[in-house]
């Protein structure tokens, strides 16, 4: 983990975790619950982030592209 984690944002937190998740277990399992866990934050973090779990993989896209 990086030493900054912490200071980033929120959002910047649950995309990176979400692109390790996506990296360990594939986007067919990929779980809200774990990348919540892995931002460490609650599990009702991404949803006050992201409209739902396909918003959330159309968001790392995104950042995969910028």
């Amino acid at each position: 983990m990086d030493q900054d984690y912490g200071m980033r944002s929120v959002k910047t937190r649950l995309i990176l975790a979400g692109l390790n998740e996506i990296e360990e277990y594939g986007i067919k399992n990929f779980s809200l619950r774990r990348v919540a866990l892995g931002a460490q934050v609650s599990c009702a973090a991404p949803y006050r982030h992201f409209k739902d779990k396909d918003d959330f993989i159309k968001e790392i896209i995104k950042y995969i592209g910028s």
